[in-house]
């Protein structure tokens, strides 16, 4: 599945994850590319107990508490798969992040 980042940057994953330590070639029109992926690193979000879940390859790494958004204005956190495209150092993950200033009555 390919996503149009900007008219020069493409972003391309398979429909299902790759098992862990699989080499990945990729050849789009003669532009190629070749990888391998790691370990099988996955977090699971349990809304009912609001604990994330850290695995690797199938061994808890970690659990921890977690929100999932706001229930009242629709502001929860939908259930699905979500990908993990970036990595940052720290990140702040409030209410401003999508639009609802922290210090209205629906932020946080």
């Amino acid at each position: 599945k390919f996503y149009w980042m900007s008219p020069t940057q493409v972003r391309w994953r398979p429909f299902e994850f790759w098992p862990a330590n699989t080499a990945v070639n990729i050849d789009a029109a003669g532009t190629k590319s070749s990888f391998r992926t790691g370990d099988s690193l996955v977090a699971t979000a349990d809304d009912a107990t609001h604990q994330m879940t850290i695995t690797r390859n199938g061994v808890v790494q970690k659990t921890f508490p977690m929100s999932m958004g706001m229930v009242s204005g629709g502001h929860q956190t939908p259930n699905g798969t979500y990908y993990v495209l970036e990595k940052f150092a720290t990140v702040v993950m409030d209410s401003s992040t999508y639009g609802v200033p922290v210090n209205s009555a629906q932020g946080y």
